[in-house]
């Protein structure tokens, strides 16, 4: 089937994504930039259908996970000027740890507390793999009842000390809002939301953050404080001085990641870290967030770091090694 053997030639040159397009040649995305997949035929609107298991006339959008090989691919079907189109992101079939994704070693720390805990980042800064590598590690490390509600499931989590249950938009669940309103009497310690979509959503993990539970989700958004203003700003002006206040009282920490290039041509993962700390909490309830920064900056020893921070770590760490 030539659509499998794009995504095992994809797989081959450590592709991060396969773009397979009907009457197309494939395309492959390699440390983040594009190229053609040489060695392939143009896409066939057979072998899509085949491959997924529809009829060659759907038109209609759909989003999948699934197991290939030892890889996890996450697939977006679409219609491209009457041509059906895949987007394959291929993921390692194991879970890497938080060591080898570079994460900030104060998230290990911060996981094992009760709060709202949110990955921020523009699409491909690999978000979903760092929730995934945080359970992971409470998964091996602690015994808890984890509960992930995700679209599609991307990593497949296995019980280990914990118990993980993983429910699917689509197909366990109608939405987040169900699987989010079912939680409670499911007696979850940690609640994983793929991504905090709209203001329900948003009030909701408030609400169990607040019930004493560690709610991990996603959240697209540019930086830790465009992530705070997203928040309140999808509440209306009557409700967001008690949006604060909840906020304030119930975040635990704000990570916005995003992948850059350096110098050498090296791409690395960079972080911004906001923890919560009475000064943050002031800040956050009385609408101040201009000067999240220069709290950020105060209180390195915590564990927080802007943006500008990660980056000059990283230039420098480059330059000496």
């Amino acid at each position: 089937m030539l659509l499998e053997e794009a995504i095992h030639l994809a797989a081959a040159k450590n592709a991060t994504d396969l773009h397979y397009i009907e009457e197309e040649f494939p395309y492959i995305r390699v440390d983040g930039k594009i190229e053609v997949l040489t060695g392939n035929q143009r896409g066939s609107r057979q072998e899509i259908a085949e491959f997924l298991g529809i009829g060659t006339e759907e038109t209609k959008e759909k989003e999948a996970a699934m197991s290939f090989g030892r890889y996890r691919i996450r697939i977006h079907l679409y219609q491209k000027q009457k041509r059906l189109a895949l987007t394959i992101r291929l993921l390692p079939g194991r879970i890497p740890d938080s060591e080898e994704l570079q994460l900030p070693p104060v998230l290990k720390k911060v996981i094992r507390q009760a709060g709202l805990f949110l990955v921020t980042g523009p699409t491909g800064s690999g978000k979903t793999t760092t929730l995934a590598s945080l359970i992971q590690e409470l998964n091996r490390t602690e015994s808890l009842h984890i509960l992930t509600l995700e679209d599609p499931i991307e990593y497949l989590h296995f019980s280990d000390k914990s118990l993980v249950i993983q429910r699917e938009v689509g197909e366990d669940i109608n939405g987040f809002a169900e699987g989010m309103a079912a939680a409670l009497r499911q007696g979850p310690d940690v609640i994983m939301i793929g991504e905090l979509r709209d203001q329900k959503a948003i009030q909701t993990a408030l609400h169990l953050a607040e019930t004493g539970k560690l709610v991990m989700a996603t959240m697209h958004a540019g930086d830790v404080e465009k992530a705070i203003y997203r928040i309140i700003d999808s509440f209306s002006a009557e409700e967001q001085t008690l949006v604060r206040s909840q906020l304030a009282a119930s975040m635990l920490a704000i990570v916005s990641q995003k992948i850059i290039r350096l110098t050498c041509g090296k791409r690395q993962p960079a972080f911004e870290v906001l923890l919560n700390h009475r000064s943050v909490a002031h800040l956050i309830r009385n609408d101040q967030l201009h000067q999240l920064y220069t709290i950020m900056q105060s209180h390195q020893s915590l564990g927080m770091q802007t943006m500008e921070m990660a980056l000059e770590n990283l230039k420098r760490a480059a330059a000496h090694g």
